[in-house]
């Protein structure tokens, strides 16, 4: 028996719903899981983050509820078992003046949860007072005020385990 809940409006229509597996995420879906009465509640993947939850609550094949939602924001004992893994980016340089836009977009959950991200600059030139615009963003900008290297760390978060990754911005004067 599978419990499935939805941190969503849908959730009263989702409730230890038996798992019949007539699909799989990374071929597209949907996955169908039944419950009494032939309930049925249909996950149709939409990209490695997004999945459209369909629920036909009282079992005539008509589904009343419909939402897209993270992958993260439907949970049962089975999407909590692997460490995100944080990607920072490629190491950059740029010149004095100019901004560098992090990439947090490689960043991946096998279990297909939402992660979150956290940027913070770590280490840089002594006396530099930088930070980095939008640091909970996939993509934070660093407008550097000295020559030198920055350390950036990304830790990446899917709710349970917590990964982290670095990027190193040379900045040329």
């Amino acid at each position: 028996m599978l419990t499935l809940t939805l941190l969503s409006p849908c959730s009263a229509a989702i409730n230890n719903f038996d798992r019949e597996l007539t699909g799989y995420p990374d071929a597209g879906g949907p996955l169908i899981y039944t419950g009494a009465n032939n309930a049925k509640i249909r996950l149709t993947p939409v990209d490695a983050v997004l999945v459209n939850v369909a629920a036909d609550a009282n079992g005539d094949d008509f589904y009343e509820y419909a939402i897209t939602v993270p992958w993260g924001s439907l949970r049962d004992e089975y999407v909590n078992e692997n460490d995100p893994v944080a990607n920072a980016g490629t190491d950059a340089a740029i010149t004095l003046g100019q901004t560098a836009q992090l990439d947090g977009g490689l960043s991946t959950d096998a279990d297909y949860n939402l992660i979150d991200f956290s940027w913070l600059v770590i280490d840089q030139p002594a006396g530099s007072n930088a930070g980095l615009m939008g640091g909970n963003s996939i993509n934070p900008l660093l407008t550097p005020d000295s020559a030198g290297n920055y350390t950036i760390e990304l830790t990446v978060n899917d709710g349970w385990f917590t990964n982290t990754d670095t990027v190193v911005i040379t900045v040329n004067p």
